[in-house]
């Protein structure tokens, strides 16, 4: 069971009532994302839920051992690492496309910045935003490529119009922007893992994230990215 909604919920209930056993997928942190949506109170209520729904079954598998321990701490029962991984004959760096950068208006040494994700609050983009700000100040030819659309689309590009919002793209397409691009900043602190930061490293690209989750796994500050402790407050 991996969403634990009334379908995933139902799913259970039946999976028990047949006798079946059945694990689950913890893999959204849907509790934390209340206060983004400025329903702080909703959070326990949500947890609540997640941690009912997750101790009906036999095992809840979730992606690192940080988040197991923390679930752990919450109430959740029998939690297991269930770990990702990344496709490298998909997310490679011999996908660099010198036209797509040209598309850009990117020029052979000039830095692209990337981020990929749904455009939603929980992403924190006021902070993509700002640290994009710095870097551009630091060398004007940098460019921000935003792959993905949601509910702050729309918003984010009237605000900031000199960047290139390439909307939603098939995964193998998605691959191609990864390669083409140089710097992948991630700037969420609500993933439970973080699929997009190990694919644009397997991309080639030098990354930028929090101390946490997939950061924490894989990132080693100043060789292959940079790492920021995951205890700064948000904008």
């Amino acid at each position: 069971m991996a969403t634990e909604g009334p379908l995933g919920a139902s799913a259970v209930t039946a999976a028990l009532a047949l006798g079946l056993p059945v694990t689950s997928s913890f893999h959204t942190n849907f509790h934390a994302y209340a206060r983004h949506y400025g329903l702080p109170v909703l959070g326990r209520t949500v947890l609540g839920w997640l941690r009912h729904v997750h101790n009906r079954t036999r095992c809840t598998f979730a992606p690192t051992a940080e988040l197991c321990a923390e679930l752990a701490e919450l109430g959740f029962r029998n939690v297991a690492v269930l770990s990702r991984g990344v496709d490298t004959r998909q997310f490679r760096p011999a996908l660099r496309s010198p036209a797509l950068r040209k598309s850009w208006g990117a020029g052979p040494g000039d830095p692209v910045v990337l981020h990929a994700g749904r455009m939603a609050a929980e992403k924190n983009y006021p902070l993509l935003f700002r640290a994009f700000a710095a870097m551009r100040a630091a060398n004007p030819a940098c460019r921000f490529v935003l792959v993905g659309d949601g509910p702050l689309r729309a918003g984010l590009q009237r605000a900031h119009p000199d960047c290139i919002f390439a909307g939603f793209v098939p995964r193998d397409e998605l691959a191609r922007h990864y390669a083409s691009a140089d710097v992948y900043v991630h700037a969420s602190l609500t993933e439970t893992f973080g699929n997009v930061l190990t694919e644009a490293m397997a991309s080639g690209l030098a990354v930028a994230g929090f101390d946490y989750a997939a950061a924490r796994q894989f990132l080693r500050h100043e060789d292959n990215g940079l790492s920021s402790d995951a205890t700064i407050p948000m904008p």
